[in-house]
């Protein structure tokens, strides 16, 4: 079998997406570990779950964590769930996601554990970056609390990171 590869195809390809991935994580691991926050022991966050570190709740678990060893897994699950949510798009969405856009997915990606056929990938690989991006504030819930109305004291955080990560993806929307 011949194989006829265009080598310097190949290591453009392969740059462009180091570039890309450097750009999300630049862009979008402090923001995402601020909102998390770092807690050294494991605790049952605002809605009953059992999180460790920088909002683990999957891998990893021990009874106590250095910030070295938090630190070490919030970068390697944060790169694997932008891994994992780019391996969404379609062609027509490569196209058009932007690293902040991106970033801002990852965010909510990271949060909640969304799949691929959520709205964001769905609108992303429509063609519609705009409505994706929109797709972040139905991601209002927690708990089975709107974390978006005034009065809710429980999960009112989770509300004021959607609006931060909209605002990012909206930032990102191509020109």
């Amino acid at each position: 079998m011949n194989w006829n590869f265009n080598k310097s195809l190949i290591t453009a390809a392969c740059m462009s997406a180091a570039i890309f991935f450097g750009s999300v994580a630049d862009i979008g691991m402090k923001p995402t570990q601020d909102a998390e926050g770092t807690v050294l022991h494991p605790y049952y966050d605002s809605v009953g779950v059992l999180t460790w570190c920088t909002g683990e709740t999957q891998v990893g678990y021990q009874e106590s964590f250095t910030e070295k060893e938090c630190n070490a897994l919030f970068s390697a699950r944060y790169n694997q769930y932008a891994s994992r949510l780019f391996s969404c798009y379609t062609e027509e969405g490569k196209r058009h996601v932007t690293p902040k856009m991106h970033a801002a997915f990852t965010d909510v990606y990271y949060n909640t554990g969304a799949k691929c056929k959520t709205s964001m990938v769905r609108n992303v690989n429509a063609g519609k970056p705009e409505a994706a991006c929109d797709a972040i504030l139905l991601y209002k819930y927690a708990g089975g609390k709107d974390c978006s109305h005034p009065d809710n004291r429980t999960c009112r955080g989770v509300w004021k990171r959607r609006l931060q990560f909209h605002e990012l993806c909206m930032e990102g929307l191509p020109k």
